[in-house]
């Protein structure tokens, strides 16, 4: 047997089921395993919970979606950190016939999920490796996010990421206090449904979306009747297998270059004006003697 020890803990209150997963994963490669088990919910967090931080190797926590004392929503609830997510991957093993409680269990934080009416050696083992894939990667992104989050909020720039959805999902202090609301009302809600100007913002997203190339676009805000002018390139983020993913929108504040511009219109109008007037007058100075 080769590579690393894998670390697997099992919370199921079968016996025989737990047994299950164990000979599944034992038959289907060579990698070495040490199995840490619960019948309970409650005796699966203590578990969890004692191993964390004590184990840097490869692991997995394979659950069963019904539990004695709750099930596998409640108990990646009870689960879930500070920030949102999971110290280790996580397998729900469901044994409803449809996907409704797989796709439950995934919108409660498991990477995964396989039911156990369909269950098999390999299939077991694919589904703990993509869970360990999914892990990785959130981690990874929210390591990246974090940087990021460091980096904007001492940017002065506008700094905002938005979903398919049009959604905010990344907003920087600038942009926050620029639009006179929390971070936190801010993420996960549109222009449209903040109440700004949607008629602006969703065709110029739209358009990064659908085609795949960065956009400019010029909005104004006015949280606090002193309304400014920002200048926005609105740049297409792209996932592993080449689709778009995000859009990352940096902003400047572009008032005070915008009014020396019209400052400098203005002049030059005002001097175009007097020239043509002195030009008529020259042609006609009779009509100057006049007036």
């Amino acid at each position: 047997m080769t590579g690393e020890e894998w670390l697997i803990i099992i919370v199921d209150d079968n016996e025989d089921d737990r047994a299950d997963v164990r000979r599944m994963l034992l038959s289907a490669s060579e990698r070495r395993y040490r199995f840490l088990e619960a019948a309970t919910g409650a005796n699966g967090l203590r578990v969890v919970g004692d191993a964390a931080g004590r184990w840097n190797g490869p692991s997995c926590l394979v659950l069963d979606f019904h539990l004695p004392d709750m099930n596998a929503l409640e108990f990646l609830a009870a689960l879930t950190g500070p920030d949102g997510a999971f110290d280790r991957p996580t397998v729900v093993i469901t044994g409803d016939e449809t996907e409704s409680a797989g796709r439950a269990a995934l919108r409660a934080g498991a990477h995964d999920y396989i039911g156990k009416r369909w269950m098999s050696p390999q299939g077991l083992l694919r589904t703990i490796d993509s869970a360990s894939e999914r892990f990785t990667m959130a981690r990874e992104l929210r390591r990246r996010d974090r940087e990021l989050q460091s980096l904007a909020d001492n940017s002065p720039d506008l700094m905002t990421r938005y979903d398919p959805m049009l959604r905010h999902v990344f907003v920087n202090a600038a942009a926050a206090l620029a639009m006179g609301r929390p971070a936190a009302s801010i993420r996960g809600r549109s222009h449209r449904e903040l109440g700004q100007d949607h008629a602006v913002w969703e065709p110029a997203l739209r358009q990064v979306f659908e085609t795949g190339r960065p956009a400019s676009l010029v909005f104004s805000l006015d949280p606090s009747h002193a309304a400014r002018d920002y200048l926005a390139s609105l740049v297409p983020e792209f996932d592993a297998h080449g689709a778009i993913a995000t859009v990352l929108c940096v902003a400047h504040d572009d008032t005070d270059r915008r009014a020396v511009e019209q400052r400098a219109t203005d002049e030059s109008r005002r001097k175009a004006d007097f020239l043509a007037t002195l030009a008529h007058e020259l042609r006609n100075p009779l009509a100057a003697i006049r007036s």
